[in-house]
């Protein structure tokens, strides 16, 4: 058996050569963070991941030929073990059971069905009592070998000045984000663009295989800027075929500013590109030219474009 790691959440496994009838038992240890959701602890099960476009310059093209979810059932049997005492546990993805004994801040989870099929990515969400999820902590573990490991975590106090910024909204309008998901992201953007500042520039950018700008460049946040982004919005589709979403990023990040305005740059998509690795290095080369976000749409999304 070999386990290689093909992207930063894309893991593959090869278990060599099996006779007809024989069963291989596959056990997998990994650790992860797990990520707060407002006040709650969010723990994240990836349970298929989606086909990958892979762009010409892509050197390590990865699943390009359909989505890889396995054909049988998931069973699931999840053990949290919090710091203080658990108040409730709950799944917007799938319907589970929570049982909790003497320990309250021991909690056991299953599936209500014995098996559930593997058609979207897990999310449980863990609330606890009193103590805020993201206050400064100290956890250590011991491993069964008998050696520890120790992690801290802070959480600093960051004091926030309000300011003037520009805003460009980066829509992946690739063929992969068609039904749900561009449907998703037109009533993202319908909300975005009611809630924006009175004083900023903004610009709308679509791309697939090419991309296009509503605006030659960003524009002030008016009533008359405001119903042509509102319209263009109603005719966004997953219509641009394939997903090269370095160029229109690296144009966005490398517009000239609008002065005293700081750029914010949303990106809304599936994450379903193969050179992530690429993508990510080239934001971070320009990370003091602004802020880059991104918000994941639909099963399967990429975690390593959208978080990274």
């Amino acid at each position: 058996q070999l386990l290689e790691q093909r992207r930063e959440d894309v893991f593959e496994l090869r278990v060599g050569n099996l006779s007809p009838g024989d069963r291989c038992k596959v056990t997998i240890s990994y650790v992860t963070e797990l990520t707060t959701d407002g006040d709650d602890i969010s723990f994240f099960l990836p349970t298929g991941v989606a086909p990958r476009y892979n762009p010409p310059t892509e050197t390590d093209p990865l699943l390009c030929a359909g989505s890889l979810v396995a054909p049988v059932g998931l069973s699931l049997g999840l053990e949290l073990a919090m710091p203080v005492p658990i108040t409730g546990v709950r799944s917007e993805t799938h319907a589970i059971t929570v049982e909790q004994r003497d320990d309250p801040a021991v909690a056991h989870v299953t599936f209500r069905e014995t098996y559930t099929h593997l058609t979207k990515d897990l999310v449980v969400l863990i609330s606890l009592a009193s103590a805020h999820p993201v206050q400064p902590r100290l956890v250590i573990e011991a491993s069964e070998s008998g050696s520890s490991v120790a992690m801290a975590t802070v959480s600093p106090k960051l004091d926030y000045k309000p300011g003037t910024h520009e805003f460009v909204f980066i829509i992946d309008r690739s063929g992969s984000m068609s039904g749900s998901k561009i449907d998703s992201a037109r009533e993202a953007m319908h909300l975005y663009l009611r809630s924006l500042p009175a004083d900023c520039y903004f610009n709308i950018i679509g791309f697939g295989n090419w991309w296009s700008a509503l605006f030659p460049s960003s524009v002030k946040y008016n009533s008359e800027t405001l119903a042509m982004a509102t319209k263009h919005i109603r005719s966004v589709d997953a219509d641009f075929g394939g997903t090269e979403i370095f160029e229109p990023l690296a144009h966005a990040l490398d517009q000239p500013p609008v002065p005293e305005y700081l750029r914010q740059v949303l990106v809304l998509t599936d994450g379903e590109v193969s050179n992530t690795q690429e993508v990510i290095a080239m934001v971070r080369k320009k990370l003091g030219q602004a802020r880059v976000f991104a918000l994941g749409l639909g099963d399967g999304a990429s975690h390593e474009l959208v978080e990274g």
